[in-house]
């Protein structure tokens, strides 16, 4: 190779070792930088660790002049793609290339020629090179430096208004398909209101533990409510089962119901019903303020097709009253199917009907 190419050959090389070099530092800076930003946010946020204790995560950028160095040489072009490169620069007449492969004297002189054409080598582009590594310095400084402020939570009474909000109707299912005795019912509004009155959520503990015990008392009378509706179902359908060979018996078994299940105001659906089935019956809720009048009687002349349709109406009803409270998570239906029949239809026909003579003769009963 002539000395006159040499020093070019060896400058282009220093600067393109550098060059690659500075590029692979940016790059993996940059990841180190991200990374460490990253765990340094983590690290301030969840562990309170101080601004001057978050700068060692960035020990391991010591190591990335090391680990961008470790790859430079292979992508260095060679020495014949340098001489390729310097030919190009200066004029491409091929003398830098033949001197390289043949190193003939003879070519002294043309080489010389074609070097005074040759360029100063262009400047690294310091600026390029560090645009990757820019934004995650700034992310990881920012990190470190910028004041993070810990919100503390909002005392929150959401959860108890949601759980008093749901007594609140439970109660009000209770009333509208029950006959609660006015004390008791008094009181569970009492303290669904003192409850609503007095949310505090830095007592939490005492929250929970009113809001369950009133729970459980609303639940006590919802199962009572409803073992009451499944004895009356089954006394109005054994009603409706006796209305025609036991009109008697039938009639009693449905006033007797019709006392238990009507203490209070009888709702207006029952009502309309009630006065196209049984109009005379229906005027006596009406002249009572649509209450059951104090000694109430079923008319005398009702007809068996009446009782049966008038057992199954007021069943119907209360078995809509069933489905109310297990909806409002205040009966549990599974318990009342365990309880079974609570009165058999041969014990109610030997309480109600009264033996005769008759009774004995082949057909009697």
């Amino acid at each position: 190779m002539a000395t006159g190419l040499t020093e070019p050959l060896r400058r282009l090389h220093r600067k393109l070792t550098l060059a690659i070099w500075l590029g692979r530092l940016a790059r993996q800076g940059a990841v180190v930088l991200a990374l460490a930003g990253g765990a340094i946010l983590v690290a301030r946020a969840a562990f309170e660790v101080s601004p001057e204790r978050a700068l060692w995560f960035l020990l391991p950028l010591a190591l990335v002049p090391f680990s961008a160095w470790s790859g430079v040489r292979d992508k260095v072009p060679s020495e014949q793609g340098t001489v390729a490169w310097l030919d190009l620069r200066s004029g491409a007449a091929g003398h830098l290339l033949t001197n390289f492969e043949l190193r003939d004297e003879r070519w002294s002189q043309p080489l010389a020629r074609q070097l005074d054409r040759l360029p100063e080598l262009p400047p690294i582009r310091l600026g390029r090179l560090a645009q990757p590594i820019l934004p995650a310095l700034a992310f990881a400084m920012l990190a470190i430096f910028v004041p993070l402020t810990r919100a503390e939570p909002a005392t929150s009474t959401s959860f108890f208004d949601s759980a008093i909000e749901s007594l609140s109707d439970q109660l009000k299912t209770l009333n509208a398909v029950s006959q609660l005795e006015e004390p008791i019912a008094k009181e569970l509004q009492r303290r669904v209101e003192d409850l609503a009155k007095n949310v505090d959520p830095d007592k939490p503990e005492a929250m929970l533990e009113a809001i369950d015990s009133l729970r459980m008392d609303l639940g006590k009378e919802g199962q009572s409510a409803a073992e009451k509706a499944k004895e009356l179902i089954e006394r109005f359908g054994h009603a409706e089962s006796l209305a025609g060979k036991h009109s008697g018996i039938a009639q009693e078994l449905l006033q007797s119901g019709l006392r238990q299940m009507l203490k209070s105001k009888l709702p207006e659906g029952l009502f309309e019903e009630l006065e196209a089935l049984a109009p005379d019956l229906a005027k006596q809720f009406l002249e009572g303020g649509m209450k059951l009048p104090e000694g109430f009687e079923l008319p005398k002349d009702l007809d068996p097709e009446t009782m049966a349709a008038l057992s199954k109406l007021l069943r119907d009803q209360l078995r809509e009253n069933m489905g109310d409270l297990s909806l409002a998570g205040l009966a549990d239906l599974a318990k009342l199917k365990e309880l079974g029949n609570l009165t058999d239809l041969q014990d109610l026909i030997d309480k109600f009907h009264k033996h005769t003579e008759d009774c004995q003769k082949p057909g009697g009963t």
